[in-house]
């Protein structure tokens, strides 16, 4: 089973990866995740922690981000801002009107992009989200902040080009460095037990019973016939395992 999960996640890093566009956009499958190489990727799936929105006003506009996530804008409970389509930048502003003598307080909102439209970009040493929205001139991006400081937060940098900084512990760059698998400690153990056996048993034969030449291999007898050993085996599994199918007499005996 591991062996299976191991070789996913290879496939999927080497995907990942390689699906890029000239333009050094990351088309990746999960706008939460960005593989930078075999080692190091950056994953935003839990950066606003157990929060649903993050929110940062400049002048009148008031920006919400929801990370990789979308969120629905009606969930904001603010006057006039019913929509229930999903969004995951959205930008917000004050539009009061006139209802006979009374002011009523209301909003108006843009959307700047869903979760599906992110594609991750480097610029310099520093990753960011950019909502690839074909309708804009100017694409919405959220600059990511790699921040030690333990609350996440959002600050507006441009309201015109809807430029946005996002810092949070969890954006940071992850590298993970991969342990030995099953089958290395396999070969590993092989190849000492091996060295033991050829070494050990030959010093052996060598001292104690004088042993010469080819004869210091331990087991010679056995290593001599298995060729010949296996050559039987292999004729007696494909015959069905009946043994009149051996050809010599001395595969009659061992069977």
């Amino acid at each position: 089973m591991k062996t299976v999960l191991n070789f996913t996640y290879i496939v999927y890093l080497v995907l990942c990866t390689t699906i890029k566009g000239s333009d050094g956009f990351n088309n990746a499958f999960d706008p939460c995740v960005h593989i930078i190489d075999e080692l190091s990727h950056i994953n935003i799936s839990s950066a606003l922690e157990d929060k649903k929105t993050l929110s940062d006003t400049d002048s009148n506009f008031t920006y919400y981000f929801s990370g990789c996530r979308d969120f629905k804008p009606s969930d904001l409970n603010l006057a006039g801002i019913n929509s229930t389509k999903p969004v995951s930048l959205l930008k917000v502003w004050p539009a009061p009107y006139e209802e006979g003598n009374k002011t009523i307080n209301s909003h108006n909102c843009t959307e700047l992009g869903k979760a599906e439209n992110i594609k991750w970009h480097k610029e310099g040493s520093m990753y960011q989200l950019v909502y690839n929205i074909s309708n804009m001139t100017t694409l919405p991006t959220v600059k990511l902040l790699c921040d030690n400081e333990p609350i996440p937060f959002i600050k507006v940098l441009d309201t015109k080009s809807n430029q946005l900084i996002f810092a949070s512990q969890r954006v940071c760059i992850i590298t993970t460095h991969h342990g030995l698998s099953g089958g290395s400690i396999f070969l590993i153990l092989l190849l000492v037990f091996l060295t033991i056996y050829l070494v050990g048993g030959g010093l052996v034969l060598y001292f104690i019973r004088g042993a010469r030449g080819v004869e210091v291999i331990p087991n010679v007898e056995f290593w001599r016939n298995l060729p010949s050993l296996v050559k039987d085996g292999l004729i007696f599994l494909l015959a069905g395992c009946k043994p009149t199918f051996v050809s010599t007499s001395e595969s009659y005996d061992r069977i």
